[in-house]
């Protein structure tokens, strides 16, 4: 009980000291790497205290912090058996309690308890979006998707079997595993295999039906929808940029892995002005920088501590981008935008915002929900150059 009772105050201490401005993994690290007396069993524990009390966003402000994570804990934990020590003995820790039972007793206990605190800007929420199921689904930590290279199914099916590792195939090459699996040392990744969310696998059902001579990825990242593109397309000359010198390193690396050699790469800022390419596009994806909201599940802590001016922020960066990027299309051509956001803002004004301003028309908006597959959610639209 000792042990349990020092985790307690070992994740007080850091959520303490966190403040939001740098995501909460970054932090932690810094945090083990300075104090080597924790074990791995030690920073696991430690963790998952701290995750469950962001998982409660603003829900319960006014209880101290210790009570807070308990609270996360019950509402949260697959294993509170093994947490049994720090609780009441009045508290109900059957784990086959589901969570709405789990919510009635919190409630009942708390009367100030409401999900409707969870998560921050609820009215900003798109109404394309199951609200009560979205928000519910941040008491659980989503699953590690992969997709499958073409032709390498029955490979990556094979060794993940032989590593006795549990999987479970949401569709022909997409397949969802426990969050904690390591895989470098079991598949090749990007050659095999590439670690991409279900809802970011989903976006290609908008895009594959083009057959793109030319498709510029104007804000690449690691490059992850670039490899998407190459594996459900016909080929096609591509362009990648970002604004970032050591993502781009990063894209290089995963394309040599994927196998992918013939491309042009540019390092530009979109935001502040239109990029050195003389070249037009049938298809320009700009995957936009947001504010994440469709994946805290995997990051809670911004459940806490994103503000609405940061959403207003991201609102005007994207229309910039756009601003800087859209004019690159061919005639008859297409511009892709996605998000990982679930905000309106960030979304369907967005698109208002093209057709309003630029000679386009809709062709397909929609969101890829994940909550019914312990996924994140992401939004997708396509539009066409008149």
């Amino acid at each position: 009980m000792r042990r349990l009772q020092a985790y307690l105050q070992h994740a007080e201490q850091i959520l303490l000291a966190y403040q939001g401005d740098s995501p909460f993994v970054l932090f932690i690290k810094n945090f083990f790497r300075q104090d080597k007396k924790y074990g791995s069993r030690d920073r696991k524990a430690i963790s998952e205290l701290c995750y469950a009390y962001f998982r409660l966003g603003n829900v319960l402000p006014e209880i101290p912090v210790k009570e807070k994570m308990q609270v996360g804990l019950f509402l949260c934990s697959s294993s509170l058996k093994d947490w049994e020590e720090i609780f009441p003995n009045d508290w109900p820790l059957d784990p086959s309690l589901d969570n709405q039972q789990r919510i009635f007793y919190i409630q009942k206990k708390y009367p100030t308890f409401s999900v409707d605190l969870l998560f921050p800007l609820p009215a900003e929420i798109s109404g394309r979006i199951d609200k009560n199921k979205f928000v519910l689904s941040h008491f659980s930590r989503p699953d590690l998707f992969i997709r499958c290279r073409p032709g390498k199914e029955k490979m990556v099916e094979e060794k993940l079997r032989q590593h006795q590792i549990q999987y479970q195939f949401l569709q022909e090459a997409c397949m969802a595993l426990p969050v904690t699996t390591k895989l470098d040392t079991i598949l090749h990744l990007n050659e095999e295999a590439v670690i991409q969310d279900y809802s970011s696998q989903q976006t290609s059902l908008i895009f594959k039906n083009l057959s793109p001579r030319t498709v510029w990825d104007c804000c690449a990242g690691s490059g992850g929808k670039s490899i998407l593109a190459k594996d459900v397309l016909p080929d096609f000359q591509l362009y990648v940029s970002d604004t970032r010198k050591n993502i781009l390193h990063n894209l290089q690396t995963r394309f040599r892995q994927a196998g992918i050699a013939h491309y042009h790469i540019l390092q530009t800022d979109l935001a502040k002005g239109k990029p050195a390419i003389k070249e037009k596009f049938d298809l320009v994806l700009c995957d936009a920088p947001c504010s994440g909201s469709g994946t805290w599940g995997r990051t809670p802590e911004w459940l806490l501590f994103f503000k609405e001016t940061a959403l207003t922020q991201f609102a005007g960066l994207q229309k910039n981008i756009i601003r800087h990027t859209i004019g690159q299309v061919e005639e008859g051509g297409y511009y892709l935008y996605i998000t990982c956001s679930v905000f309106t803002k960030e979304n369907e004004e967005v698109i208002d915002f093209i057709m309003q301003h630029f000679p386009f028309s809709l062709i397909e908006m929609r969101y890829f929900t994940g909550y019914e597959n312990r996924a994140d959610t992401m939004f997708a639209a396509l539009l066409k150059k008149k």
